[in-house]
């Protein structure tokens, strides 16, 4: 989920260079069986399970009520934002949907998921995903089927696998009790296609505002793909809502989205959302007949039938508006079909906008996990040139006269940051000041301001 896209080959490449340096520290120990419970994965990968895989610790497995991220039946939580692809920053939308479903994968019962990703309002990306909760409230992620489309047509599912599969393992999506030092974790790992994923919790506690609404007590994780190279997505997890902001660290794609609209779908919707699941379900049989076609029908459980029937039902049709734009509110009044939202579904968010925090002339080191990266990032700063660059990642124009732009290493202002940036636009800020200000020889993250003082922007210097 969110996950950008990658790329086979160099994943491939990139991975046999990881196997043959294994023998030199350690190699995975192919004698032990991946279904059996308890495998730990080598210390030679960059991370490893959060806990020891064990499929009875899984007692209540589909009961998904981590307090951070709740996966009720049902549920559909619609994402947008934009991508940069191929130079072009592209309006990306995400359509993901609780189904009634679930799927038994490496003895363990799991939620299917239904996940939809829109470029430009076109569908690139067509994605079943398996989770489950243990019994210490840790989410687990024991596999994925995406399936990728151009231009409509289906292209493959080369990204396909399950725990206990080919030796692939499965891995923590979020901790049951989230803690800043909690070692980097395995998110999900499959040396068949050069898959693998780690996180950490980056912060806890953290006030985030995201289009206009606001959330406290906001857990972060940073997520990183070691094989695909540096980059880092930063994913918010808000209480009672879920995933509410997608923002990204040192990423040439640099995806950013938000929430803009979370229903509980009423009996029709969920069931139409379960009959397109189990349709992709049955052409994943016949395309991964190696990999999918080892598991075992997914089987409803009949919870959408129990829904309450809203007095217009959302749709789950698969196919959303054209080129959507993100709204200043997170309350829209429509579903992403067109039809009327009478059931929105956001307990716990505040309806105001973040304070303002008093710039302070870069005297203060800002926390990186309350930068929002929106609608306005940091692409990157030149340090020897003493050039910044910018973009505006939301769907509207954005002033950012009286914008401040800091040096943290000195604590020293850049100037001058003015005038306005188009949407996607991305524009270069030279330093007219007096002096330098950014040092090329150290360590210099950078952070941005708007003209109220609140923080909008971290760039982390690498």
């Amino acid at each position: 989920m969110f996950s950008a896209s990658r790329t086979q080959f160099a994943r491939l490449c990139i991975l046999a260079v990881l196997l043959v340096s294994l023998p030199i520290a350690g190699t995975i120990d192919a004698s032990v069986s991946p279904e059996q419970p308890g495998v730990r994965l080598a210390a030679t990968l960059p991370c490893n399970q959060l806990t020891p895989f064990n499929a009875n610790n899984f007692t209540s497995s589909t009961t998904i009520d981590n307090q951070f991220f709740p996966l009720v039946p049902g549920m559909q939580f619609v994402y947008e934002g934009h991508v940069n692809q191929g130079g072009q920053s592209l309006e990306h939308q995400v359509i993901f949907t609780v189904t009634d479903l679930t799927k038994v994968i490496n003895g363990v019962n799991t939620v299917v998921l239904w996940d939809r990703d829109f470029s430009q309002g076109v569908l690139t990306e067509a994605e079943l995903a398996f989770h489950a909760q243990d019994n210490a409230k840790n989410i687990w992620n024991l596999g994925e089927y995406p399936e990728t489309y151009s231009q409509g047509k289906f292209t493959g599912a080369p990204d396909t696998w399950f725990a206990g599969i080919a030796s692939a393992q499965a891995g923590t999506i979020l901790p049951g009790n989230p803690q800043v030092g909690t070692p980097i974790f395995l998110q999900g790992y499959s040396p068949n296609i050069g898959f693998l994923d780690c996180g950490q919790v980056a912060s806890v506690g953290q006030h985030v505002c995201t289009l206009g609404t606001c959330y406290d007590n906001v857990v972060v994780v940073d997520e990183s793909s070691p094989l695909d190279g540096p980059a880092t997505q930063q994913k918010y997890y808000a209480p009672s809502v879920g995933t509410v902001l997608i923002g990204a660290i040192n990423d040439p794609a640099a995806e950013i989205m938000s929430l803009v609209s979370a229903v509980q779908l009423g009996p029709s919707g969920c069931a139409s959302a379960r009959a397109e699941a189990l349709k992709l379900e049955q052409h994943a049989y016949q395309v991964s007949k190696s990999i999918y076609g080892k598991t075992a029908p997914a089987q409803s459980t009949g919870r959408c039938d129990t829904l309450p029937t809203p007095t217009a039902t959302p749709t789950a049709s698969p196919t959303p508006p054209v080129s959507p734009t993100p709204t200043a509110s997170a309350t829209p009044t429509t579903t992403p079909g067109g039809a009327p939202n009478p059931r929105l579904f956001l307990p716990f968010v505040e309806k105001h906008l973040p304070a303002a925090a008093p710039f302070d002339g870069c005297k203060d080191d800002p926390n990186p996990a309350s930068a929002p990266n929106y609608p306005v990032r940091i692409v990157k700063v030149n340090k020897a040139t003493e050039v910044v660059t910018l973009q505006n990642v939301s769907g509207t124009a954005v002033s950012v006269e009286d914008w401040n732009m800091c040096s943290l290493n000195g604590n020293q202002e850049h100037d001058q940051i003015f005038g306005t940036i188009a949407p996607g636009q991305t524009r270069d800020f030279p330093n007219t000041g007096g002096s330098r200000i950014w040092d090329a020889s150290h360590r210099d993250d950078g952070a941005l301001y708007d003209a109220t003082g609140t923080l909008v922007s971290y760039w982390v210097d690498q």
